[in-house]
């Protein structure tokens, strides 16, 4: 799947340098999988901002119609991102309100993963709850 319509792809790209994403993006495209994906990069740089800012990121119905989903990434020792996790469900068990509740729970089980890989936190700022 497009890393920009998914909550694991938009994860890991957030925390990727931005040139990096932007070599990506110029590799493969920013390809529409729904009427809700991000087809425009300065919303999708916005987007993964805000991703960093809050650990967690939301594939609002953009990969899948009727699929929602929360992912947050995963750091290995070094501080880099290694991967990600994530939960979907249909958008009618899964409205954007529980995404967001879910977030935090994801992005704590994404820390323990990584904690046990050998990250340390680096960022405590960005848990200002958005």
């Amino acid at each position: 799947m497009p890393a920009h319509s998914t909550a694991l792809g938009k994860a890991m790209l957030a925390h990727l340098p931005p040139e990096e994403v932007t070599r990506l993006l110029d590799t493969v495209g920013m390809p529409r999988r729904t009427a809700n994906t991000i087809t425009d990069r300065g919303r999708l740089f916005s987007e993964l901002a805000t991703v960093r800012v809050r650990g967690y990121s939301v594939d609002n119905i953009e990969n899948e119609d009727g699929i929602r989903c929360v992912g947050a990434p995963i750091f290995d020792h070094r501080r880099e991102v290694v991967g990600a996790i994530s939960v979907s469900g249909p958008a009618s068990r899964m409205p954007l309100e529980r995404a967001r509740r879910l977030g935090p729970e994801v992005r704590q089980a994404a820390e323990d993963i990584s904690k046990a890989l050998g990250w340390t936190e680096i960022e405590p700022e960005r848990r200002d709850g958005r």
